[in-house]
């Protein structure tokens, strides 16, 4: 999670706008797979057994808010939100199946890639989607033109400006 929902305000985000956490959830799987980057801290990893819906093991490194990424488990491969951490036990924002082995690793987005995520969040809900690819109209003594977007001008569906924060976090394709 790009931004915990109590810390919606400190962004200057409406916490009362109940679509908000799916757009957020968007953009985070959107930057994640145009920069195939993971933002995963190595050095917070464990291996635990999922049985009755939760981890059995627990990180000191890994805490109550904290973003987690599940890998090497057949049915419990994603994100998941910590929502607490009691004697060894884990319990996510989301019931997990039954596995003997499913690989923890913490997830830590760098506060430009947050910020770039208000931003493009900010730039959904502003844009003129209306009048998105109108070169120019001209009527008696009114005109309006906007630029029209091209594939040289945007990237993952935004204009450049917007998605520059992007670019030193980009990962190569091998």
């Amino acid at each position: 999670m790009l931004i915990p929902t109590e810390e919606y305000a400190r962004y200057g985000l409406d916490a009362t706008d109940a679509g908000l956490p799916k757009r957020l959830d968007a953009i985070e799987r959107m930057i994640r797979t145009v920069t195939r980057n993971r933002f995963q801290v190595r050095g917070a990893r464990i291996e635990a057994a999922s049985e009755g819906g939760v981890l059995l093991g627990a990180s000191p490194l890994i805490g109550v808010g904290d973003t987690v990424q599940l890998t090497c488990s057949a049915a419990n491969d994603g994100l998941y939100v910590v929502r607490a951490v009691e004697e060894g036990i884990t319990r996510l924002d989301r019931e997990l199946a039954d596995e003997p082995r499913n690989r923890v690793t913490l997830v830590r987005y760098p506060a430009d890639v947050v910020m770039g995520a208000v931003g493009m969040l900010e730039y959904d809900l502003a844009s003129p989607k209306r009048n998105a690819g109108i070169a120019s109209e001209t009527l008696s003594r009114h005109s309006v033109t906007y630029r029209a977007p091209g594939a040289a001008d945007s990237f993952a569906g935004y204009p450049l400006e917007v998605t520059a924060f992007l670019k030193p976090h980009m990962r190569a394709c091998f």
